[in-house]
């Protein structure tokens, strides 16, 4: 049998705009860099499994 794995949380659901501001404060870029870059990972990260491969090729 198959295992899967399963996601769970307590409480409230993290905005992007929430993680956005935290990442920042632990970095030099601003909320409005990060909350671009983690707006725009989704659809990187699904061009690069629909090729096949994560190596930029």
């Amino acid at each position: 049998m198959k295992q899967q794995s399963k996601s769970a949380f307590a409480g409230s659901a993290v905005t992007t705009g929430q993680a956005a501001k935290r990442m920042a404060t632990e970095s030099t870029v601003s909320p409005a860099d990060v909350h671009t870059i983690l707006t725009s990972l989704g659809g990187v990260m699904d061009d690069y499994m629909a090729r096949g491969t994560l190596d930029g090729a």
